[in-house]
């Protein structure tokens, strides 16, 4: 558990005290059985799920757009530009060698959590993860949300809201708590569901970008399905634009060795001589640039006056950067 909020608040985003109550609470493991959460267990009953379709730990698999884990009980249907990230986007996130995620099933024993999957919106860099975490301690629901806030003060972060009523996602139910996290003087927010289920306490986190659309957490949710429900379909994205107003070579209004190269195939480079990076690149909509370097995305909104293109993280609050053309 030491390192449990370090995964679940998915600092890679954007790469990028509570005490407990003593009221009774729903059982976090109970599974869903009606679209409600009217049946109440005591918390200091044991967290282990003991019913007799126990599902071993899986990574769950992808069908074009459609996640499907039958050990969270959920599937998730991406709507729009929604794409999951690579093994190795998730490696790099976990500091771990590629080869080692594979089909991981267990978490490896040097570990004491796993990340199974990442969705990531790289207009945006707004995101969902799905983990594990060992639960050898064998926790209860108000000793891991106290443990959860704890982590997230120590980290100069705050905490907005915790349930006290679990949620419906796919076919159980989840606690979660809303958080604040202050980066450059504004607040990156995210939500983390959790129960628990053979042993293991079982992570959905939700991460919100600067320019998430309105709908924020509540949307997100309404990417989860249960096992039989039928998922509606979704509209495909709109096509990335030609830019040609990008295309060529832009300086840095300070450091005038550092370069933004684009070029009309959609690669290019940055950074200054003898140091640069290749990257590829695509516009969507008006202003909002996408940038991709190896497994991982970034985010800009740009705007060209005169001689000059202003990038606006689309990810990281307050990052502004202006270059100039060359």
């Amino acid at each position: 558990m030491k390192k449990l909020i370090l995964l679940l608040i998915s600092l890679s985003l954007l790469v990028f005290a509570f005490v407990a109550c003593q009221e009774t609470e729903p059982y976090i493991t109970n599974r869903v059985t009606q679209r409600n959460t009217s049946e109440t267990y005591s918390d200091s009953e044991p967290n282990n799920d003991n019913n007799n379709d126990q599902v071993a730990p899986s990574r769950g698999q992808w069908d074009s757009r459609i996640y499907t884990s039958d050990f969270f009980g959920f599937r998730i249907s991406l709507p729009g530009t929604w794409e999951a990230m690579s093994d190795e986007a998730i490696a790099a996130i976990m500091g771990i060698a590629p080869d080692i995620i594979g089909d991981q099933i267990y978490i490896p024993e040097d570990m004491e959590s796993f990340m199974y999957m990442m969705v990531i919106n790289p207009l945006t860099g707004s995101n969902i993860s799905v983990s594990i975490v060992n639960d050898d301690e064998n926790y209860t629901a108000h000793q891991i949300r106290a443990i959860m806030a704890m982590e997230i003060v120590a980290m100069g972060g705050r905490i907005i809201s915790q349930s006290t009523t679990p949620v419906a996602l796919g076919e159980f139910y989840w606690y979660y708590q809303d958080n604040a996290l202050p980066i450059n003087n504004a607040d990156i927010l995210s939500r983390h569901f959790f129960n628990i289920r053979d042993g293991y306490i079982r992570i959905i986190a939700m991460t919100l970008s600067v320019v998430s659309p309105s709908g924020g957490f509540e949307e997100m949710q309404s990417f989860f399905f249960g096992m039989n429900e039928i998922i509606p379909a979704t509209p495909e994205p709109e096509p990335p634009r030609f830019a040609e107003e990008l295309i060529g070579i832009w300086s840095h209004n300070m450091y005038e060795s550092f370069v933004y190269i684009f070029s009309p195939d959609g690669t290019g480079v940055r950074g200054f001589p003898g140091s640069l990076i290749e990257f590829t690149w695509e516009v969507h909509g008006e202003n909002i640039l996408v940038i991709r370097i190896a497994s991982f995305t970034e985010s800009w909104s740009f705007v060209i006056e005169d001689n000059n293109i202003t990038f606006t993280s689309n990810q990281m609050p307050n990052v502004i950067y202006i270059f100039t053309a060359s």
